[in-house]
């Protein structure tokens, strides 16, 4: 049994594997270089994470700092006016601390 076919239907059927097989390579490479080029911007941006992580930190240490030192000083403002106040014998000098002697009212 032969198989008959004209030329042009064989010619046609050549060039749509040939396209076939052309796409398929063209494809291939194409993610090969996406696959590159995916792995270098990941790359970037585990470096600049890192870059961001690292600066944060330094601010977060540097703000951790600024409260202790605030947090310092109000200790030592209250504790200063617990000193001042605690020669104080009755609840009227204590309200009257830090006022002008004047006249009684």
């Amino acid at each position: 049994m032969k198989l008959r076919m004209p030329l042009s239907t064989l010619c046609l059927l050549v060039a749509v594997v040939a396209l076939g097989l052309f796409l398929a390579l063209i494809t291939a490479r194409h993610n090969a270089q996406l696959m590159v080029m995916t792995a270098r911007h990941n790359a970037q941006l585990a470096e600049m994470t890192a870059r961001h992580n690292a600066q944060l930190a330094k601010m977060a240490a540097e703000h951790n700092d600024e409260i202790r030192g605030m947090t310092s000083r109000y200790d030592t403002a209250v504790e200063g006016k617990k000193a001042r106040n605690s020669g104080l014998n009755t609840p009227s000098e204590a309200a009257g601390a830090g006022s002008e002697p004047g006249p009684a009212p």
